[in-house]
């Protein structure tokens, strides 16, 4: 029962890397890649453990919802060109015994970028590489003192960013990832609140309102051979590991 035990262990712990070293083209020119995460994040304004805070001010949040696909083809060996939407929404709440003030902003986001692959042995991928990305900003009603609040305003962003990424494969296909970027990003206000054009100083410049900030993402990605390798090949069991000899001879 010991060595059954032991070899299950070795065959769970091997099985990634010897799925993964079948696939040595796994990022061979004419391959696609195809990945995606998801984030939502309430944060409340009030402190939660505070006595002192009314049940009324217990409702105050923020909730944020960024969601973001990736979609990529290598055109040169370990090289993927990608396409990545995303949608990103931030919904604040304030009750107030006047009426409740609630506001909305919505990003939705259209971004590009090129990743190179390195393998490090076993299951383990790194890669390095960069995205720009065009967002649209839209005005969204909301209420302020429990009464509408209009907003017909109208923005646009621009971002650019170096990525690292690290991915460990689950499977011959699949590999959850973390992505480390530094975004540098900037928001063109087009239209106010009330419609009108936004006006700049005639000294102004872009460089003023620059930002830049950390983001680590947490995702998973699937890859697919180029043409018809993916169905000529057939993906190993974990049977099919310990009999053809290759933990036990």
């Amino acid at each position: 029962m010991r060595k059954v035990l032991v070899l299950a262990i070795l065959v769970l712990a091997a099985a990634p890397a010897a799925l993964l070293a079948q696939d040595a083209d796994l990022f061979d020119a004419g391959s696609w890649e195809f990945g995606g995460s998801f984030m939502y994040t309430y944060m409340p304004t009030q402190p939660i453990f505070s006595d002192q805070v009314s049940e009324l001010d217990k409702k105050d949040g923020y909730h944020f919802l960024e969601i973001n696909g990736r979609v990529g083809i290598f055109p040169v060996d370990r090289l993927s060109i990608n396409i990545s939407p995303a949608f990103t929404l931030l919904y604040r709440e304030n009750s107030e015994p006047t009426g409740d003030d609630k506001s909305t902003t919505a990003l939705i986001d259209i971004g590009a970028g090129a990743m190179y692959y390195i393998p490090l042995g076993g299951p383990s991928v790194m890669s390095v590489g960069a995205g720009f990305s065009v967002g649209f900003m839209p005005g969204i009603d909301g209420l302020s003192d429990g009464l509408d609040d209009p907003d017909d305003s109208f923005a646009m962003s621009f971002s650019l960013e170096p990525l690292v990424s690290y991915y460990l494969f689950v499977s011959d296909r699949l590999a959850p990832y973390a992505e480390l970027g530094f975004r540098l990003g900037y928001i063109w206000e087009i239209l106010n609140q009330d419609g009108s054009d936004v006006a700049y100083p005639s000294d102004y410049s872009i460089f003023d309102d620059v930002t830049g900030r950390v983001r680590l993402t947490i995702g998973l990605k699937y890859f697919l051979l180029p043409g018809s390798r993916s169905y000529q090949e057939q993906d190993s069991s974990v049977f099919d590991i310990i009999t053809d000899g290759r933990l036990i001879n």
